[in-house]
């Protein structure tokens, strides 16, 4: 039974209960049919024998000197016309005197007819005598009120004519037509289950679901499946942490699934799993988290026959998303790039300082002091640091602008540095890197886009206001400060403009989101730096804000913490 399928099952158990009722039924109706008949015959009997023995021939016959001869003419008259088995006139002891089988006369009878001797008429129902089962009655024959003997009547009770008499027949035929309608059921059953449970057995199914429960919920990367009306069907703890769904425990009871759209899911998540379309490595902001998407519609087999397993499949089945976390390698990857671009700047500087030692050397050696002099003014205006800060205020920064400084200016872009930076910002150097190193990346390369000569400029400009001056204004909207004693007492505020031909209204809202850009994909793919530059402000607890005015200006706020803390 192991292997039959649920269908096979559910009809066995059908056909066994309507067996059991059936037999019910049939003992029923045969045993009530029985007795109705009993009660009948044993009153059609009784009256039949009353009216014989009271007929006066029967007296007289019994007086003369062979009764027997006398009464038996009047016995088969009885039977002839009543359409009973028998009808015996029997002596004081119990002797037959008559029987409807030659041979019998002068036998003894084996019932009572201590009770009728007494002057009582009563029926029973016997086996005992040669009749079989029948049921009789037992009257007395009087003579001149004198009981001279007995007549039994009586009629055989057969089984087959209980049967037909009785709602037997009926019984079986209703239940050979529940057992049809039965099967067709089963049968259509049968085929709706294995379309839904792939022709497998519970106990196959119950092992297929535990394992894949268990599997599920185990993985690393977070797990939604939605099913064809783009509703979450299934999701496991690591999803539930990195898209803030509700736990199994949390959710609500809801079978037909959730509705993406009212979890509080961004926009872009959200109509991925409603839409239940393919994706592939979508970067996406969960939060301050950077989340890869990637979506597989489910296919649904054609055919579930055990002999089909290898059966055509058509989509439409829903779809599994998994979900992994890319913040950690985002931010190593924004990391890796500023540094690439850092160290390339800082090679073309150190060539291009070569090549002015070299040129310096050369207007010495010829003592050409003057012309030597003019190149160090020159030179020094083309870095653009109007206002750099001192190594001591902010190594990180002082040594990113310098280096930018020079591999714009090799691109043909002017930029211009203003760091008020004198106390020091103690920001990590990373999330430095991460942020100014893409702003400026991208203002360079909108700059060096510029259609004339006059807009290919950059201008960084940061400072630290105290928190005296933020009272006046308030924090930057949307600025959480660092915890500790001393957090918020300072704010970095820095602009990063440029020249370029900047973004447009519609693309405001979508700036910051992964994979967005507004240039042509490279070879190493787009729409990563402002992502990067967004989270790595979101961790620090500032804000991030985009304006387009005569190109692109970025103003980026940061709380710092106290000078004691720094």
């Amino acid at each position: 039974m192991r292997s039959w399928s649920l269908a096979r099952r559910l009809l066995v158990a059908q056909w066994a209960l309507l067996t059991l009722i059936t037999s019910f039924a049939v003992i029923g109706s045969f045993l009530q049919t029985r007795d109705a008949a009993f009660r009948s015959e044993s009153a059609s009997s009784l009256a039949v024998a009353q009216l014989a023995a009271d007929d006066p021939r029967v007296a007289a016959a019994y007086r003369s000197a062979d009764p027997g001869a006398q009464l038996q003419p009047i016995s088969a008259r009885i039977m002839t016309q009543t359409g009973s088995a028998f009808a015996t006139f029997l002596d004081r002891e119990g002797t037959r005197l008559t029987y409807h089988r030659p041979g019998y006369e002068g036998t003894h009878y084996s019932g009572t007819i201590t009770e009728a001797l007494a002057g009582r008429g009563f029926t029973e129902t016997s086996s005992t005598a040669t009749a079989g089962l029948s049921v009789r009655a037992v009257v007395p024959v009087f003579d001149e009120g004198r009981v001279v003997g007995a007549l039994t009547v009586g009629t055989e009770v057969g089984a087959v004519s209980v049967l037909a008499a009785s709602g037997v027949p009926l019984t079986l035929g209703i239940a050979a037509c529940l057992a049809l309608v039965m099967g067709f059921l089963s049968w259509w059953a049968a085929r709706y289950l294995r379309r839904v449970t792939a022709g497998l057995g519970p106990e196959a199914l119950a092992r297929h679901f535990a394992v894949a429960d268990a599997a599920l919920l185990s993985v690393d990367e977070g797990i939604v499946i939605s099913d064809a009306h783009g509703r979450i069907v299934f999701h496991n703890r690591a999803a539930d942490a990195l898209l803030h769904l509700p736990s199994a425990e949390d959710e609500p009871d809801t079978p037909s699934g959730l509705d993406p759209q009212r979890l509080g899911l961004p926009e872009p998540i959200a109509e991925l799993i409603a839409s239940g379309r393919r994706a592939e490595d979508e970067a996406h902001s969960v939060g301050r988290r950077v989340v890869v998407l990637r979506q597989q519609p489910l296919r649904r087999r054609v055919g579930w026959a055990r002999s089909e397993r290898g059966a055509d499949t058509a989509a439409g089945a829903g779809a599994v998303l998994t979900v992994h976390d890319h913040t950690a390698v985002q931010s190593l990857a924004g990391e890796l790039a500023s540094t690439r671009s850092l160290t390339s700047a800082l090679r073309a500087q150190n060539h291009d300082h070569a090549n002015r030692l070299h040129t310096l050397l050369g207007l010495l050696e010829i003592d050409r002091a003057e012309d030597a002099h003019a190149m160090l003014r020159q030179s020094v205006r083309r870095d653009g640091t109007t206002q750099s800060a001192a190594v001591e205020g902010d190594v990180v920064l002082t040594a990113l602008a310098r280096a930018k400084s020079a591999e714009a200016a090799e691109r043909g872009v002017e930029l211009q540095t203003a760091l008020r930076l004198g106390e020091g910002t103690a920001l990590p150097p990373a999330e430095a890197v991460a942020i100014f190193g893409n702003l400026l990346d991208n203002a360079i390369d909108a700059a060096e886009g510029a259609p004339d000569a006059d807009s290919r400029w950059v201008r960084l400009e940061a400072g630290i206001e105290s928190s005296e001056a933020q009272q006046e204004t308030g924090p930057p909207k949307g600025a959480a400060s660092p915890a500790g004693p001393g957090a918020g007492s300072r704010w970095l505020v820095a602009t990063v403009a440029d020249g370029g031909t900047g973004f447009s209204a519609d693309d405001a809202e979508r700036i910051f989101a992964a994979g967005f850009s507004t240039k042509a994909a490279g070879p190493g793919g787009r729409g990563q730096g402002l992502a990067i530059v967004a989270h790595a402000v979101g961790r620090l607890g500032g804000t991030i804000s985009a304006a387009a005015d005569s190109g692109t200006v970025f103003t980026v706020e940061v709380p710092l913490p106290s000078k004691e803390e720094a």
